[in-house]
Parts: structure tokens; C-alpha cells; sequence
């Protein structure tokens, strides 16, 4: 359990009606962490990044430069699933090995771990709370703010902010203290610091050895990427319910294999609301124990993203956010 963890509210989303569908035996045995399935995540992950960037090599020079990059940029910014996973300190039995890859991946991804696991503690415990989720994404229910988001603007524009704006206690958005406590404030700013330095000193090599390595297989894959993953994290709550159990609010997707493992069972994302305690690799198990329990199911990315589009074009909300509870 991370300090996060031990510092968040009291859930104040119900989630009693789902959970009381799996047996808690069965919950005690599908929440015992290891470390061999994460290792072996991140391992053939990282490997497809080598092939990755191993394929924008042999592209140099050519057209197959455009999908190499999309191929690579969804590669690291489905980073995000092990960071995510990590956060919640599940990902791996051992804390150190959360806590490395929630460095690494935090620093390919540009995002602070302290800052990003204080916000997605009130995202689990007030999921769809208009007031009180960071991840509020109430405003994508309209079309031009559903595709500000899609295309990864909104989050890049966000990530690039918190970048400058951590750099000193004086400049830390004021929005932040909903969920940031005030004593870790200057724990995510030496975060961004230290950050800071690892990108400097990245900087720094390439220009000594006339380089254009790190914005090649790097900097451009996942800036032109990252409307990959918000297409996804869209599909996890727009357009779901604003009160009501947890299972109103969220919705697992159904999604091709590949996709499910680059994202690491995340969409399966009732299942990972429900139980947040559950690592990522039995949660295809806890799947098959709440079949019947869900309120909101996805038929692919695509097909979610499609309806979310058709309920945005036609103005049909979840919920007016001026009545949401």
C-alpha cells in the first residue's frame, strides 16, 4: 500500500452492490501481489520498444518513418498502463521495483509520480465527483472538448504546464491542494527538479554528439501519439453515470488482445475500480466473477469512441454537470 493509499479519503463512491458478487476468499486470493507477471509485462513491453525503435532506424530516410513513429509512440505511451499500475504499488510485490518503473515510466511520460498518485487517489475514491475527480472529463461530453481531448492536446498541454509550473512551491497550481496534501507539495516539486536534470543532461549529450536520437525514437513518437491513450482513458468514464455505485460510473471496455495487454488489463476498468487492489494480471479472473454486475460495457475503443462522438453531436449527457451530484 503506497502513502497515498494510507492518506485517502474515505471512499465516498459506493461500491458495495458489485462487490458483494465475488466471495471474500476469492477477492483475498486474487489480491496477492508477485512479481514475476509484472516482470514479465514490463520486460516484453520494453522489448517492443528496442523493436520499436529499431524499426524508425530502418526507416530513416523513407515514408515508413510515418507508421514506424505511431508504432513506437503507442508503444510508449502505453506506458502509462505500467506507470499507472505501479502507482497503485501492484504492479510487482516488491516496492522498489514499483517504485523504479513509476520513475521510468514517469519520465518517459513527462508525469510526476507523487502529483499523479495524490490525483488518482480522489479519481478512485470520487469517481465522476465533478468537484473533487482531477480526472473530471465532464467537459468531453461536447464535441469540441471530446476532441481537444481525443487528439491529446489538452493532456500534452497539461503534462508540458506541470513541468513549469512544479519547478517552485510559489508557482504550483492553487487547484492542486483538492488533492495534493501540502506537506507532499515540495516532494513533487524536487520530483520536477530532479526530472529537469535527467532531461538536461539528455539535452546535453545529444548536442555533444550531434544527435538527434532522443526526438527521434522518443520525443516526436510520443507527442504524436498520445491520442492513443486519451482516446482510451476516454472511453473509461464519458458518457457513464455521475451518481450511483461505482459501477454507474464506469466502464469496461472489450477490447482486441493486443490492445488489452498494452494497456495491461486496464480496460477492464469496473473491475479496477471496484477492486483497486487487485494487480493487473488477475483482473481477467475478477472479470469473469462480476459478469452481469456491469451498468456500462464498451465493445472496442472504436465502437466506444464512436458512440461517445454520436452522444456529443446530438448533446445527450450523461448528466447536466450543473445537477451532477
Amino acid at each position: 500500500m503506497t502513502t497515498a493509499d494510507r492518506a485517502a479519503p474515505r471512499q465516498a463512491v459506493p461500491s458495495r452492490n458489485i462487490r458483494r458478487q465475488v466471495p471474500k476468499a476469492v477477492i483475498r486470493e486474487l489480491k496477492e501481489r508477485r512479481d514475476l507477471p509484472g516482470l514479465l509485462f514490463l520486460a516484453a513491453h520494453l522489448a517492443a520498444l528496442a523493436g520499436g525503435g529499431w524499426l524508425i532506424h530502418l526507416a530513416l530516410g523513407t515514408w515508413w518513418i510515418v507508421p514506424a513513429t505511431v508504432f513506437q509512440g503507442i508503444l510508449i505511451v502505453c506506458l502509462f498502463a505500467p506507470f499507472h499500475e505501479a502507482s497503485h504499488h501492484s504492479a510487482f510485490r516488491s516496492d522498489w521495483l514499483n517504485n523504479a518503473t513509476l520513475w521510468l515510466t514517469g519520465l518517459l511520460l513527462l508525469n510526476h509520480p507523487t502529483r499523479f498518485m495524490y490525483a488518482h487517489v480522489n479519481h478512485h475514491a470520487y469517481t465522476q465527483d465533478l468537484t473533487l475527480d482531477p480526472q473530471n472529463l465532464a467537459r468531453a461530453e461536447k464535441l469540441k472538448s471530446w476532441l481537444l481531448y481525443a487528439t491529446g492536446f489538452d493532456i500534452l498541454a497539461f503534462y508540458l504546464r506541470m513541468q513549469v509550473l512544479f519547478l517552485s512551491p510559489r508557482t504550483v497550481p492553487a487547484g492542486t491542494s483538492v488533492y495534493l496534501p501540502r506537506e507532499k507539495v515540495m516532494r513533487t516539486v524536487w520530483e520536477c527538479r530532479a526530472f529537469w536534470l535527467v532531461y538536461l543532461a539528455v539535452a546535453a549529450a545529444a548536442v555533444s554528439l550531434q544527435s538527434w536520437a532522443p526526438v527521434i525514437y522518443w520525443l516526436l513518437p510520443r507527442f504524436a501519439c498520445e491520442w492513443f491513450q486519451s482516446t482510451i482513458r476516454l472511453s473509461e468514464h464519458v458518457g457513464c453515470g455521475y451518481r450511483g455505485d461505482i459501477e454507474n460510473r464506469t466502464r469496461t471496455v472489450l477490447t482486441l488482445p493486443p490492445v488489452r495487454w498494452l494497456c495491461w488489463n486496464m480496460p477492464y476498468h469496473l473491475e479496477h475500480h471496484a477492486f483497486p487492489n487487485v494487480p493487473f494480471h488477475r483482473l481477467p479472473a475478477l472479470h469473469r466473477h462480476l459478469r452481469g454486475g456491469h451498468v456500462h460495457v464498451g465493445r472496442g475503443h472504436l465502437r466506444t469512441a464512436a458512440g461517445q462522438l454520436t452522444a456529443a453531436v446530438r448533446g445527450k449527457a450523461a448528466a447536466p454537470p450543473e445537477t451532477a451530484a
